[in-house]
């Protein structure tokens, strides 16, 4: 029996704990999956939620509801022949093409990407948090530039005019 010829074989592992893992490929224009757990380093095809031993066959992707071709997903044997075979296949792409070590990294990116999102989250609320002590400062500073303008004579601060600007725009309210 010649090796079946799988296609976009991925592997993708989610859970709070990163070992949850659903590999899926395509195979005669259908999409299969199964669910499994990372357990020892290895990829242990367990089923998902303590549903047992299935392989998930969906229809080819873009196909809509209604349409020629278009099927609900079907839950399949995963020790029937076929299965067998198609998780064999499966597998050997998995170890192959080093595909846990890929879904790892492709996490802890994903996670890391989270951690920076939510980083920039804190500094935004930071700085909205800042902004009415900052605001009251730079007007303190102003009546203080303002005030040694007065007392020691006009000097060439732009940034002071830069600032009034700023403050003027701020507290001018377009609609009152």
């Amino acid at each position: 029996m010649k090796p079946m010829q799988l296609e976009k074989v991925n592997l993708e592992l989610s859970g709070h704990d990163g070992l949850t893992a659903c590999l899926s490929c395509e195979y005669n224009r259908a999409r299969f999956h199964v669910w499994g757990q990372v357990k020892d380093g290895q990829l242990v095809l367990t089923g998902n939620h303590g549903e047992g031993s299935a392989l998930y066959k969906n229809c080819p992707r873009g196909l809509k509801r209604g349409e020629p071709g278009h099927y609900d997903a079907r839950k399949l044997r995963k020790d029937s022949q076929h299965g067998a075979a198609l998780i064999t296949a499966m597998l050997r792409e998995v170890r192959g093409q080093g595909l846990l070590v890929f879904a790892r990294r492709a996490l802890a990116d994903k996670e890391q990407a989270r951690h920076r999102e939510q980083a920039l989250l804190r500094r935004e609320h930071r700085i909205m948090e800042a902004a009415p002590d900052m605001f009251a400062a730079l007007v303190d500073v102003l009546g203080d530039l303002e005030h040694y303008a007065v007392t020691h004579g006009p000097g060439p601060d732009v940034r002071l005019a830069r600032v009034q600007a700023i403050l003027d725009r701020i507290n001018t309210d377009p609609d009152a």
